[in-house]
């Protein structure tokens, strides 16, 4: 039932988490299974629909677990904005990170991580307490790049949106629900909205980049 497009669409995404020795190997193995080529422009448009869908539910931080909401609203907000440009033919730049400096609380955090990793690891042996502390120390790593970036981030975004929408928004939610609306009514591009959503997952990566690891680093094959 459905397009079978969708389930390699699906396949894309897990990939981008566990990565498979030869993602377009695999694809060619299943051309030549199905007896027919993948459409790209089809595969492009189902990347879309699962990467909604899945950054809706994670928005809304449902997971059990604080740590791996934070990982994963990181990687599938970026996961959707890279999906949007590729199905709609937009080049993305890449924005330049939010620099700024340790703040008094940024060594408190990094004692923390340290006694974490050095300390409460290293001797224990029982494996809900070695998940429990590797789940926290992604949440204090989260909260200090909160502590440190996170000022700096939020007037970026604001000014940012000042720029599309001329006016300084009264907040960045209020500002980003003018984009949406203003993307509907046709008074503001698509790409140029995409722009915006595409440095602004950049910078909230930022604040989950040391949490998630490798994962931080991680976008959909291009096809």
């Amino acid at each position: 039932m459905g397009d079978p497009l969708e389930d390699i669409a699906w396949f894309s995404m897990r990939c981008v988490m566990e990565p498979v020795p030869d993602y377009f190997g695999a694809l060619e193995v299943y051309e030549r299974a199905a007896g027919q080529v993948i459409d790209r422009a089809r595969l492009r448009y189902h990347r879309v629909l699962v990467s909604t869908r899945v950054a809706v539910i994670r928005h809304r931080n449902f997971a059990s677990e604080p740590a791996y909401a934070i990982v994963s609203r990181g990687l599938n907000r970026r996961l959707l904005v890279e999906a949007l440009a590729a199905a709609s033919e937009v080049d993305l730049l890449k924005p330049e990170p939010i620099t700024a400096p340790a703040t008094q609380q940024s060594a408190y955090f990094e004692k923390v991580i340290d006694d974490f990793a050095k300390i409460v690891l290293p001797r224990s042996s029982d494996k809900q307490v070695i998940a429990v502390t590797k789940n926290s120390a992604k949440v204090i790593k989260y909260c200090k790049a909160i502590d440190q970036f996170g000022p700096s981030i939020e007037s970026a975004k604001l000014l940012a949106l000042t720029q599309l929408l001329g006016a300084l928004p009264e907040s960045i939610a209020a500002g980003e629900l003018t984009v949406s609306a203003a993307v509907r009514g046709s008074s503001i591009a698509f790409d140029q909205a995409l722009d915006y959503f595409n440095k602004e997952t950049a910078w909230s990566g930022q604040l989950s980049a040391e949490a998630s690891g490798s994962i931080a680093q991680r976008h959909y094959h291009k096809i």
